[in-house]
């Protein structure tokens, strides 16, 4: 996004829970391929409806907002705002703890993998707490400003830190914040003088969001860390149904990775 212009939380949101199911390939590419308005629209929408999880309340507006996904845009550009490329470039700590060694964590994930997800969680969470899921959106996206310039050395390092912490993030939050507009400026303060506690909506919905997403990395890691040649065959269907799949189940089992031949 450029600084300046409406956030549209309802059209990101949509774009970024596609982007769950489809991956790289955005409006953009299947536009230039030639894929026609009316199935790039079933596209969308099929991979919206493929999240059961969601709240119908709030599938049914990124339903509505999908037709809208062709006018999105997130290819790279070299307007893109310095301080979004140093949180794309910034690696969050992972699990830490205070006298305890680090524990490395690789891919790591970066801080702006984490505000959009953050962002995306609180914008479906909203409607739970009842809390605006524009401003959900926009504190989500906008809670790690101070990492654009501030690596992260987790709970470790913050606990080092000490009296010196909140100082440093206000300062480089102020340093990120003057290069928004006067009037995003004067919102994302309001924003996160009110998540510095639950008595609001909006601070249950966004520490329920960072919360979820934080667990869920973790549990990411623990995934791929157990992940077995069984899963990809029975959990993720890997050899797909078709005309070779009786073959490639022999073939498989003639080279000694047993799997069940299916009736």
């Amino acid at each position: 996004l450029h600084l300046g212009e409406p956030l549209n939380a309802d059209l990101w949101c949509a774009t970024i829970v596609c982007a769950a199911r489809l991956g790289a390939i955005t409006p953009h590419i299947l536009n230039d391929i030639g894929v026609a308005p009316k199935e790039r629209l079933a596209v969308y929408q099929n991979s919206i409806k493929t999240h059961t999880a969601l709240p119908q309340n709030i599938k049914r507006t990124l339903l509505n907002a999908a037709k809208n996904l062709d006018s999105v845009s997130i290819e790279k550009t070299e307007s893109s705002s310095e301080w979004v490329a140093h949180l794309a470039a910034s690696p969050r700590a992972g699990a830490t703890c205070p006298g305890k060694p680090r524990i490395a964590l690789e891919p790591a994930e970066m801080h702006s993998d984490h505000c959009i997800l953050v962002a995306t969680n609180a914008y479906i969470l909203s409607g739970i707490f009842g809390a605006k899921k524009e401003d959900a959106w926009l504190i989500g996206l906008c809670h790690h400003l101070h990492n654009a310039y501030l690596p992260d050395a987790g709970f470790t390092g913050e606990v080092l830190l000490d009296t010196q912490l909140q100082w440093i993030i206000d300062s480089l939050r102020n340093r990120v914040l003057k290069k928004f507009t006067k009037d995003y400026q004067e919102r994302i303060i309001e924003l996160f003088s009110e998540i510095g506690d639950l008595e609001s909506p909006l601070a249950q919905t966004f520490h329920a969001a960072d919360t979820i997403d934080r667990v869920i990395q973790m549990e990411h890691y623990e995934r791929a860390a157990n992940f077995k040649v069984i899963n990809a065959l029975e959990d993720f269907n890997l050899v797909h149904e078709g005309s070779a799949q009786r073959f490639q189940y022999e073939l498989l089992n003639s080279i000694g990775i047993t799997y069940r031949i299916a009736s």
